[in-house]
């Protein structure tokens, strides 16, 4: 893993401890459904079924429909491999997806404060 993945691995690891940052209260769900989500995307261009990644990766399907699902976060190393097979850089799809869910995170708090003490 090269040093601009460091941060990366080192706050998704943080997210699976359940010990990220204040700022992130609230939103480890919908990274985990946002991450699954886009796996499924990649999985589906890249032509491959949950059955042929589950093999590649000696994994079982349902392990790999729940991640997409977004019913449980991948351990890191299994999300590694599954940037890798996808030809992914997973900081980027990290970063990505955690700078979306800030941003809805802050958007949906400016909102409220907006409206109700505005």
């Amino acid at each position: 893993m090269n040093r601009s993945n460091t941060f990366f691995s080192e706050m998704y690891e943080a997210i699976l401890r359940g010990t990220v940052p204040s700022c992130y209260d609230g939103m480890a769900l919908d990274l985990q459904l946002r991450l699954g989500n886009e796996l499924r995307v990649f999985r589906k261009r890249a032509g491959h079924t949950q059955a042929h990644i589950a093999e590649t990766l000696y994994c079982s399907p349902s392990t790999i429909s729940a991640i997409e699902n977004g019913a449980v976060f991948a351990n890191f190393e299994l999300f590694y491999r599954l940037c890798e097979l996808y030809n992914l850089v997973f900081g980027l799809l990290v970063f990505r997806a955690q700078m979306t869910c800030l941003l809805e995170h802050f958007n949906d708090k400016w909102t409220y404060f907006h409206y109700h003490f505005h």
